[in-house]
């Protein structure tokens, strides 16, 4: 049986020097329940979930991707999988305390392209460092934090550290960890 691949245009598509058009895939049900056992634990890192979908996207190294794009490759990837099924969100008023529940349809949502100024690469100027240059976060730097944090026995869940060190990542022009962590 050939799987069928669809086109997506990310919003951030200008950013990739692409040499082909990037292409999803369905989630087969079995692929469905190992997601969800991904999902269950409190070890599972980012390459993880990259080494899961890689076979579900061609035209471009997920690890590339810049996080907005990534999960507008996420999303994508739910409506082409899931849009016969509609989407039940639960919410209760703030202000009268009756729950609500309301099923939309995914693939009637709208979704809006990050603007094109905050995805272009900048430099930022530090009192302290002087001109820095910056650029958003890829997939692959989050592979790399969660690696550094697993090497040094530190929890993956620990937020506090992770925005440490990603900030520390980006204020040092993305040095090795390890130079960092001898700082």
């Amino acid at each position: 049986m050939a799987v069928e691949f669809y086109d997506v245009h990310v919003p951030g598509e200008c950013l990739y020097n692409l040499s082909e058009t990037i292409k999803i895939r369905k989630i087969t049900p079995i692929e469905q329940k190992r997601l969800l056992t991904l999902f269950e634990g409190d070890d599972t890192t980012t390459k993880d979930i990259l080494t899961f979908i890689n076979s579900m996207i061609t035209g471009i190294d997920p690890n590339e991707l810049y996080w907005p794009d990534y999960y507008y490759v996420l999303y994508h990837m739910r409506v082409i999988s899931y849009s016969r099924f509609p989407l039940e969100v639960k919410f209760t008023c703030p202000k009268c305390g009756n729950e609500e529940k309301v099923e939309i349809a995914i693939n009637n949502l709208d979704t809006v392209p990050v603007p094109e100024f905050l995805l272009k690469h900048q430099t930022i100027k530090l009192e302290n460092f002087g001109e820095v240059p910056f650029r958003y976060k890829k997939v692959k730097d989050d592979v790399m934090v969660d690696d550094f944090m697993k090497a040094h026995k530190l929890e993956l869940t620990d937020w506090n550290i992770r925005s440490l060190i990603n900030e520390l990542c980006l204020l040092t022009e993305w040095k090795p960890l390890e130079e960092l962590w001898t700082l």
